[in-house]
């Protein structure tokens, strides 16, 4: 896959919508996944991940492992929930951190931002 092929890991019908009308505006690829889809980054583009719609087991161990191991794609999370600790943390690691979904997230992800330097919150 290329950078214009993103995997968005959510279950939201709300976000995953409104994702794949920014999507086709900017004539990318956006296919849903879930946390399984983390073990294989390497057959997505570009990682955007809810962390929302995750329970906070789950939430956690993904910013982990996020930290620990961050994808060799370029990954974008966005969370309400996110203390600044671990939304900095992840900014170090070359994650990009949102508040919210928005357009400019996959416009980043599809240009390469994320991976080099995590500066879009």
């Amino acid at each position: 896959m290329n950078n214009r092929d993103l995997l968005y890991l959510t279950f939201d019908l709300v976000n995953l919508a409104e994702a794949r009308r920014w999507a086709d505006l900017f004539c990318l690829s956006l296919q849903q996944g879930d946390l399984e889809d983390l073990e294989h980054p390497d057959e997505a583009g570009g990682l955007v991940i809810d962390l929302d719609v995750w329970g906070p087991v789950e939430r956690e161990r993904t910013v982990r492992a996020l930290i620990e191991c961050p994808p060799c794609c370029p990954v974008a999370v966005h969370s309400y929930n996110l203390d600044e600790v671990r939304a900095r943390a992840l900014e170090d690691s070359g994650i990009l951190v949102f508040r919210r979904p928005e357009p400019r997230m996959l416009l980043l992800l599809a240009h390469g931002e994320a991976g080099t330097t995590g500066t879009a919150a």
